[in-house]
Formats: C-alpha cells, structure tokens, sequence
C-alpha cells in the first residue's frame, strides 16, 4: 500500500485567470482534468476516509474511481480502484456525505521526477487555489515553479485541516 507524502499549499496571491494566463504566458507545459469527488465514509478516530471521484480529460475521456485512504498526517496509505460509471452513480446517489467537490487540476511536470498538481476550486470553494507536491522521498526539495506565483504568497497548509477535501466537503 503506497503511503502519501505529499506538500499542499495555497496560493492566496492568485487568481485562477491569472494562474490561467500564466500557463499560457510562460508556455508551461501542463495537462489538466476536471475532477468531481465526493465522500461516502469519514472516521476520525480511526484515520479512514472513503471517496468516489470522476476524473474528465480533455479528450473526453472519464475515469471513476474509488479511493480509500487509512492513517494520519504524514502517514496516510491510500488504495484506489478504478469503477464503472453505474458503479460511480450508485455511490454518488445513494452513499455520499457532505457536498460534492469541484475542481480542475493542472499538472505541472518538474525536472525532478515531481510535478506540481494545481487545484482551482470552483462551486463553494470558487477562487480557491491549492498546489500541491507528492514527493518520491521526504527529504526530495521543492522546487516552486514561478507560475505559482512569489513565494511571499504561497502559504504552506499541508497540516491545515481546512484544506483538506474531505473538511471542504462539510464532512
């Protein structure tokens, strides 16, 4: 079971059609995907959350998965599992908790085997910007690229509960 670690950070100097403008700009090489998640099981106590989410691509393509995700903080194992889209629609109508998540995610490769995952909110959470890094090892350095903006304006919030999904879920 692969375990996360993972660095998240906002970008409370941006705005998405800034960011948006940037990529284009910069000529930054990138993909992105329009993601909706929701929540079926959240435990606390036990460090365990449940989510089903539909990733779309831009050639139109979508993927449904369900993800499980065990333990806390820097110690998260996650599992994923690629579903059906009956199986997605009786999950999204008959389990989830809390509200859905909307999303687009822009993937930014780096030089170092890492890249950047950028998530512009939209829905609730319209205009909140997070990036984050799954990183190969703890000790691999960041490197921020200049589209996140100066680094006076990222805000590390990898501990920050209210940026993760499942509590902007309402969970």
């Amino acid at each position: 079971m692969p375990i996360e670690n993972e660095r998240k950070y906002l970008l409370s100097g941006l705005n998405p059609s800034i960011f948006r403008n940037r990529l284009v700009n910069l000529s930054v090489n990138y993909n992105s995907v329009k993601i909706t998640q929701s929540y079926i099981v959240q435990d606390r106590k036990r460090g365990y959350v449940e989510r089903v989410r539909s990733i779309e691509y831009s050639d139109g393509l979508i993927q449904y998965i369900l993800t499980q995700k065990i333990g806390f903080s820097e110690d998260v194992r996650e599992i994923e599992n690629e579903i059906d889209k009956s199986q997605y629609d009786e999950y999204m109508e008959f389990f989830t908790i809390g509200n859905t998540i909307f999303k687009t995610r822009y993937n930014i490769p780096m030089h170092n085997r890492t890249k950047w995952e950028v998530d512009i909110y939209t829905g609730e959470h319209k205009g909140t910007i997070v990036a984050e890094m799954e990183l190969p090892t703890p000790d691999t350095k960041i490197e921020f690229h200049n589209v996140l903006g100066k680094e006076s304006d990222i805000v590390d919030i990898t501990d920050d509960v209210k940026y993760k999904n499942w509590y902007m879920a309402g969970i």
